[in-house]
């Protein structure tokens, strides 16, 4: 005959197996999950690694090569010749690419960020 769980006592010897059972399956779970998030937080500190490692190149394209272009190209329009309107019109054309490739970084970058979050 089979047991009936509407005939089970609480208070018998089967019943404390059970509860037993039930507290080594919550242990197994949270040791399952505290796994699962640890091998997580691994895999997202190389997906960080390697983002800043392939993303390091660009930025310094960015801060330096082409901060540098655009320091040089404004001495330039520092001229006494210019009045300050001309001279103002000239630093912003120097400074619409630098601005123009900063906003492109910041856009995938954006992207980037997003997936990241749809995979987490």
């Amino acid at each position: 005959m089979k047991p009936n769980l509407l005939d089970f006592d609480p208070r018998s010897k089967g019943a404390n197996l059970f509860v037993d059972s039930e507290c080594q399956m919550d242990h197994f779970v949270a040791a399952e999950e505290q796994i699962a998030s640890e091998r997580l937080r691994q895999k997202l500190e190389e997906v960080n690694v390697a983002a800043r490692t392939n993303l390091a190149p660009i930025q310094d394209h960015i801060y330096f090569t082409l901060q540098r272009a655009y320091f040089k190209c404004a001495y330039k329009c520092f001229d006494r010749r210019r009045r300050q309107e001309e001279i103002s019109k000239c630093v912003e054309n120097c400074f619409n690419p630098l601005a123009n490739e900063q906003q492109t970084f910041d856009n995938e970058m954006a992207k980037f960020h997003v997936s990241y979050s749809i995979i987490l």
